[in-house]
């Protein structure tokens, strides 16, 4: 139960955090 719960919010903090960086990313590019 544990394993299957951690996985999936394991992806979404991945998501999460590479959806992030890109925005930061862009903004310094378009600053």
């Amino acid at each position: 139960m544990e394993i299957k719960i951690e996985i999936p919010i394991f992806k979404i903090l991945a998501i999460i955090s590479s959806g992030v960086l890109g925005y930061l990313v862009g903004l310094f590019i378009y600053s």
